[in-house]
């Protein structure tokens, strides 16, 4: 059963007319304690921050035409101060599907996961990339990550945490991270259980007519960072998006620094049925054919789950506790 998400919202409470936060207002005037929060696009509100206040003020300066306005390298260098140094090429693609139809479906851009097929794993904040313990008393504290693998993945992937409808991701690649001659067997096998670990199998990363073949095979006796032009180029994104982005990167290691388990645990109690809890993700332990009935019996108590199994739902850390009522009782 696909759950409509649009659909099921409007059918009970009309649209969505206004976002603050974690909550989505309606025209019924029903407030909705938003946990999907457009699968971490909205991770840091819906109110957009400094980001939404970089976005106007780009906007207003009128250059949103299709050519480049500096931006691109201001959203490369915020991505690199939020990674460790060794990542060093920055991307940013839209499924393909999104190229030529604007913006996908959910389902779709699940797809967005399996693009690099053998080396892309996805970020999630405060799993994989999270504050150290101690951090420096500085504004950007120093980030580190930490991966199942013990060996930090050859491409990240990130989800913008910007409050804006696209399926355009960020790919940071490593450097250093492939080193053969000619894609061999080796090379390949140590790609393939790095897949098998995170399980991704499909080998090819396509953008539109481009494709971008297991990074084994593309870069020869290179690392991926001294391969960077046989990367296929960024796909285009208007200025003020960059600029958002760019803002968004910054505001999010602040976060990371600033909110963790002390302030994710607090409904542990009330999720732990049916869910798993690792930071502020939650990812349903029910069954996959249970889920939908889940989802649509939580936004009756006017709380909205991620409409999608394998995409992981967010504690809104920020809410009131009266409104995780509704999901302890849906539970």
């Amino acid at each position: 059963m696909q759950v409509e998400l649009a659909a099921e919202i409007a059918k009970r409470f009309g649209n969505v007319r206004r976002a603050r936060g974690c909550y989505l207002y309606t025209e019924k005037n029903v407030r909705l304690t938003d946990c999907f929060l457009d699968g971490g696009r909205a991770l840091l509100g819906w109110d957009g921050g400094k980001a939404r206040t970089v976005f106007k003020d780009t906007l207003e300066r009128g250059a949103n035409g299709s050519y480049c306005a500096g931006y691109e390298s201001r959203l490369a260098t915020a991505v690199r101060h939020l990674l460790p140094a060794e990542y060093t090429e920055i991307r940013w693609y839209y499924d393909a599907s999104c190229a030529a139809d604007g913006p996908s479906s959910n389902a779709a851009a699940g797809e967005n996961n399996t693009r690099f097929g053998a080396s892309p794993v996805l970020w999630r904040p405060w799993i994989d990339i999270c504050a150290q313990t101690e951090p420096k008393p500085t504004r950007y504290p120093e980030i580190t990550i930490t991966h199942l693998s013990g060996e930090r993945p050859a491409v990240i992937k990130l989800v913008p945490p910007f409050p804006w409808a696209t399926t355009l991701s960020i790919y940071a690649f490593r450097a250093g991270s492939v080193s053969s001659a000619g894609g061999s067997p080796a090379a390949k096998s140590s790609f393939g259980a790095e897949a098998a670990a995170f399980g991704t199998s499909d080998a090819t990363f396509k953008t539109g007519s481009k494709s971008l073949a297991d990074p084994a095979e593309l870069t020869g006796s290179k690392s991926l960072a001294e391969s960077a032009d046989s990367l296929p180029p960024s796909d285009f994104a208007p200025a003020p998006l960059l600029a958002a982005y760019a803002r968004a990167f910054y505001d999010l290691k602040t976060a990371l620094a600033a909110y963790g388990e002390k302030d994710f645990r607090c409904h542990s109690k009330q999720l732990s049925p049916l869910f798993e809890r690792r930071a502020c993700w939650l990812f349903p332990t029910i069954s996959r054919e249970s889920y939908p009935d889940l989802f649509l019996r939580c936004l009756d108590k006017k709380i909205l789950l991620s409409p999608d199994y394998d995409t992981p739902s967010i504690i809104p850390w920020r809410a009131n506790k009266g409104d995780m009522k509704g999901l302890a009782d849906s539970i």
